[in-house]
């Protein structure tokens, strides 16, 4: 997972309108310092992006939209090893890493009630390249854009997040538990403190000059259904823990391959006539990943990034009709490894927020519909306004491949 929450500050070129909040140019050449977490002994990697995620919306709140919607973006970076030079000017980002991938949501004049934007919905990547390995490197990305009545080319894109969070209510949840760049103090100050990354998930095949890679045999995998229903832990599918019961079968070991996931729920901040944030999740599963290597995820608390989401809205909501809750899919995600452990073993899964923050969840003004809160946690009701409520849950489908 290439996550733009990583970035080196000092190797990037800081927003000049707001140096104090740690903002960057996402348009220009910034760092990420890579880690160190591939194998030492494997000097290059076989790389597929297979998806790319960056959302950014500024629905008319201080400036003129059509100028200020990203319509579409491009990831660039120095990761391949060769390839065709893009014939923009660029220094050190010089190779497209992905293809075009719309950002561009439905606004309220725009279809406003269609849940999920259609145009945000993130798309399949079918990006490859060979890259040497990056242990303890810097290597450094840059995004391009097309924007609605301008030309093709790197305008200038900030990680400002005040430009895609829309209305001043709708940050709080998201910025009353931020803890980065130096958010310290109440949700209203640190709202100035949100940002908005890309962010990429390629898989990497490490390249043996002296033997090839192992065919993973579809006949012999098994499907693994997970839901938050089966939660142990847990108000709902926001932040929960499962029990991971023993798989039979003779493996010890696994690679586990993403294949769906499904959600379903309401979100509070997009209640009807409310105005629509715009945002990025990453999915999140804690120590459960037991690959040797692999970069991307929350890192400090050992947890793996499964995918993201562009998420717009998902509140098909009207006080005269009953609620249609949306049912948001997702085919692409990561590839982990998991061990079939002997006994039951609980596993934690979280939505995240693209700063690693698990926003608020509930209403904040006691129950009562308010853009302040994420989502609902409770059963399908109607309150007294007319406003329907439901609890976020979700289902995820993997597959597993026997490697030991």
């Amino acid at each position: 997972m290439i996550n733009g929450v990583d970035r080196d500050y000092d190797n990037s070129t800081p927003d000049s309108n707001a140096t104090n909040l740690k903002n960057i140019m996402l348009s220009e050449d910034f760092a990420i310092k890579m880690g160190s977490w591939l194998d030492n002994s494997v000097d290059e990697y076989y790389c597929e992006v297979i998806s790319y995620t960056y959302n950014s919306w500024n629905d008319n709140s201080g400036k003129d939209e059509t100028l200020t919607n990203v319509n579409f973006t491009q990831l660039f970076s120095d990761l391949p090893k060769k390839g065709i030079d893009s014939k923009l000017q660029t220094n050190l980002a010089r190779y497209p890493l992905t293809q075009f991938s719309s950002t561009k949501t439905n606004t309220q004049t725009n279809n406003a009630f269609n849940g999920a934007a259609r145009n945000s919905m993130n798309r399949l990547q079918k990006t490859s390249f060979i890259c040497e390995n990056f242990n303890a490197k810097t290597k450094y990305f840059r995004m391009a854009s097309l924007r609605y009545n301008a030309d093709y080319g790197f305008a200038d894109i900030t990680s400002e997040g005040l430009l895609s969070y829309s209305d001043a209510s709708l940050m709080l949840p998201f910025s009353a538990n931020l803890t980065e760049d130096g958010a310290t103090s109440n949700a209203w100050d640190n709202r100035l403190l949100l940002k908005n990354y890309p962010s990429a998930i390629m898989y990497m095949t490490p390249i043996h000059h002296d033997k090839i890679p192992k065919i993973l045999n579809f006949d012999n995998s098994i499907p693994l259904v997970l839901t938050s229903y089966n939660r142990v832990v847990g108000t709902d599918g926001v932040d929960c823990e499962l029990e991971i019961h023993p798989i039979n079968s003779p493996y010890k070991k696994f690679k586990a391959i993403f294949e769906k996931l499904i959600i379903k729920g309401g979100m509070a901040i997009s209640q009807y006539n409310r105005s629509r944030a715009n945002f990025s999740m990453h999915f999140i599963s804690y120590d459960w990943d037991k690959s040797s290597y692999g970069y991307g995820g929350d890192r400090l608390n050992n947890g793996h990034i499964l995918t993201s989401l562009p998420i717009a809205f998902n509140y098909d909501n009207d006080v005269e009709t009953p609620i249609e809750f949306s049912k948001l899919p997702n085919n692409n995600g990561s590839v982990i490894t998991i061990d079939n452990e002997l006994i039951n073993r609980r596993v934690r899964f979280a939505f995240v927020a693209n700063q690693m923050q698990i926003p608020l969840h509930n209403n904040l003004n006691n129950g009562t519909p308010t853009s302040y809160g994420f989502l609902s946690n409770v059963p399908v009701v109607q309150d007294p306004l007319g406003y329907f409520e439901s609890p976020w849950e979700w289902s995820l489908t993997m597959r597993l491949y026997g490697i030991e």
